[in-house]
């Protein structure tokens, strides 16, 4: 009994993952609706050759954009300290160059 039931179950989500194709096929803006946009972008110049990726990007989203440390660890999926570790690096790193 409980079998057919989850059969059910998997068939009717099977049919609604069918219709939610459908949908996002003809209509692919209501991805980033249905979804919702957590990205951000960096321009190239942000860069530099003395700094990491991790510092470049870091230091951009904190300086230019205003981000905390808090935000920035949930866009790149890194741990809050990882965040402020590369960002100190990066700020020294600024420094000493110029």
């Amino acid at each position: 009994m409980v079998g057919k039931l989850k059969e059910r179950q998997i068939a009717a989500i099977d049919v609604l993952l069918g219709k939610l194709k459908e949908q996002l096929i003809e209509h692919p803006e209501l991805f980033s609706e249905l979804v919702g946009s957590n990205e951000k972008s960096v321009p190239v110049s942000a860069f530099r050759p003395e700094l990491g990726m991790q510092e470049a990007v870091c230091l951009y989203l904190k300086d230019e954009q205003g981000l905390s440390f808090k935000e920035i660890a949930a866009v790149l999926h890194r741990d809050y300290k990882t965040v402020w570790t590369a960002y100190s690096k990066a700020t020294k790193k600024v420094k000493h160059v110029r």
